[in-house]
């Protein structure tokens, strides 16, 4: 058998991942080949952080919808953006020409 997996998880609110040392509360540690070898090295009761899991499961792909979509707008907005302003653009064109036309040039 080749590899295997390994879940690790830490419970930190309140602080980015980045600010995470090895010091810091560990609370669930698993390991698996398949389903029938799996090895809990190590697995904290508490609720809290259960709690927190059961949320990111439960509305976990609603926040990456919402941020991929929030970075669409974005997008989009620029590109309204540029299309309001060179329809801007046009339209000043547009009145100028008219404007030398009506001066007969």
């Amino acid at each position: 058998m080749f590899g295997g997996n390994i879940v690790t998880a830490w419970y930190h609110p309140g602080r980015p991942f980045a600010l995470i040392s090895g010091d810091q509360p560990l609370v669930l540690d698993i390991e698996w080949w398949n389903i029938k070898e799996c090895k809990v090295k190590y697995f904290n009761a508490g609720n809290c952080w259960q709690n927190a899991m059961r949320e990111l499961l439960v509305d976990g792909g609603t926040i990456v919808i919402e941020q991929f979509e929030k970075k669409e707008r974005a997008r989009l907005t620029i590109a309204q953006q540029n299309a309001f302003r060179d329809a801007q653009e046009r339209e000043s064109h547009r009145k100028i020409d008219e404007e030398m036309r009506r001066l007969g040039f």
